[in-house]
């Protein structure tokens, strides 16, 4: 299932930490006082909850952005073919990204964002920012642009990643279950479908996207501005570069990932579900380059990708091999 601790974030002040985590039927948002940097359980409250109709789609992570509103990712409930009817409606905060306020004094109120499209609440639920997701486990905020980043898992054979701007996407349909990734997979919209800005097969052991961080450090100056995720399957680090489309293959594995995240300085730290945590890193030695025989795919982009990717290809002895921009990218072990 997709239950447990999802996700966490620290207020831009530093004080309470939020926690996203499930019960057997809900998702609930906790925050956790700080001390010196540690959590106490007295003085906790709830600030969110969300009723769920299964253990599959739960959702996961929580960001504020710059402005201090807090974004939430949730899945459509679980099950095929969007089970519950959620994705397609804006009336429910499931199978979409809300973004909303907190006020704390006198206990905690929780009202939809300003430019949240259905503020009225007549059209749609006021948290809900965009809709038409399936399963966003993992998304992000780029601290420098305000661009949202979503890795949105796929039901049978496509996983997707969109990016979503805060002001002009809002109200924006991503368009689960009628699309999987860029593909049509039942009937039609009736409004304009926010496609993926790029979505891979599960061709060479590829299955569950893992959404990831655009890359502002400086330890690899090589990845500055890309895009920076993953997949469950594979474990393999993946990169995406918005501005040329092309998508790469560090080559770089992590065993059953489940989160990227940036450090203090922009550095990213990959978290396996074996408990261990990796930090990206420049190097020379370390690096396991990946077969061609198994490229990423841009969906419906079959000819650019094919160009794309000669641009990517170093021939290493007999074997040809794929890098992003001929950086060389290996992992550190942080500890557990």
């Amino acid at each position: 299932n997709d239950q447990g601790l999802v996700g966490l974030a620290v207020t831009p002040d530093r004080r309470p930490l939020r926690v996203h985590h499930t019960t057997d039927d809900e998702s609930r948002l906790v925050a956790y006082p700080l001390d010196d940097g540690r959590p106490y359980q007295t003085g906790s409250f709830v600030v969110l909850i969300v009723r769920q109709p299964s253990t599959q789609h739960n959702g996961g992570s929580i960001e504020f952005d710059a402005d201090g509103a807090l974004w939430v990712s949730f899945g459509d409930g679980g099950g095929h073919g969007d089970k519950y009817a959620n994705a397609q409606d804006p009336a429910t905060p499931l199978g979409a990204i809300l973004r909303v306020t907190l006020q704390l004094d006198g206990g905690p109120i929780i009202e939809g964002a300003p430019g949240n499209p259905y503020l009225d609440g007549e059209q749609g639920h006021p948290w809900v920012f965009a809709n038409g997701i399936r399963n966003p486990f993992r998304f992000s905020i780029d601290p420098m642009t305000s661009e949202v980043w979503i890795g949105d898992v796929g039901q049978a054979s496509m996983e997707a990643v969109s990016e979503l701007d805060p002001a002009p996407d809002a109200g924006a349909n991503l368009g689960s279950n009628v699309f999987e990734g860029n593909r049509p997979v039942l009937g039609e919209l009736t409004e304009e479908h926010h496609a993926p800005v790029f979505a891979y097969g599960r061709d060479g052991g590829f299955c569950v996207v893992v959404g990831g961080h655009v890359y502002r450090g400086a330890a690899i100056p090589e990845l500055a501005g890309t895009y920076v995720f993953s997949d469950w399957c594979r474990g393999e680090v993946l990169v995406f570069d918005r501005d040329t489309g092309v998508a790469g293959r560090t080559g770089v594995e992590v065993g059953s990932p489940v989160d990227i995240e940036p450090d203090p300085d922009g550095e990213l730290h990959v978290v396996s579900m074996t408990g261990e945590v990796f930090r990206l890193e420049p190097t020379a030695n370390q690096h396991r380059a990946a077969e061609a025989d198994a490229p990423l795919k841009h969906v419906h982009q079959e000819q650019q990708r094919d160009a794309r990717d000669e641009r990517l290809r170093h021939e290493e002895g007999d074997a040809s091999r794929l890098w992003f921009g001929g950086c060389r990218v290996g992992v550190a072990h942080c500890g557990h």
